[in-house]
């Protein structure tokens, strides 16, 4: 009984594969060195110099936008002017927020004592 007649898988494999093994190369080594050699040189000719733009591209981009944030954090617009108001001295457990400029926001954390009115600090 031949082994490509039989049901087992594994021994088909290794028939097909002997058989496989058998044939004739469809090069001859020096025609098959010779088309590796030309593939090789080929990939080493390849130029990238796209990619070579692209990264000084970025590098450009990446230092004017740090540039950018340094002057526009040392330079005030003109004509803005940033003073401090005069503000009341607080008592305990008042707190003072900014909301802007102009806006002073007094929040006061302990209840009045025996009924008395707090300071008007608007």
């Amino acid at each position: 009984m031949s082994h490509i007649d039989s049901h087992d898988p594994e021994d088909r494999f290794i028939e097909a594969w002997k058989q496989w093994a058998r044939r004739p190369p469809a090069r001859s080594p020096a025609e098959a060195a010779a088309a590796v050699s030309r593939r090789l040189t080929v990939r080493r000719e390849r130029s990238y110099w796209w990619a070579l733009a692209a990264a000084a591209a970025l590098t450009v981009t990446i230092a004017l936008a740090v540039h950018w944030s340094d002057l526009v954090r040392r330079a005030a617009p003109p004509g803005v002017t940033i003073s401090h108001q005069e503000t009341t001295p607080m008592g305990n457990g008042e707190v003072l927020i900014w909301l802007d400029e102009e806006t002073p926001l007094y929040m006061n954390f302990q209840p009045p004592e025996n009924g008395q009115v707090l300071e008007n600090k608007s």
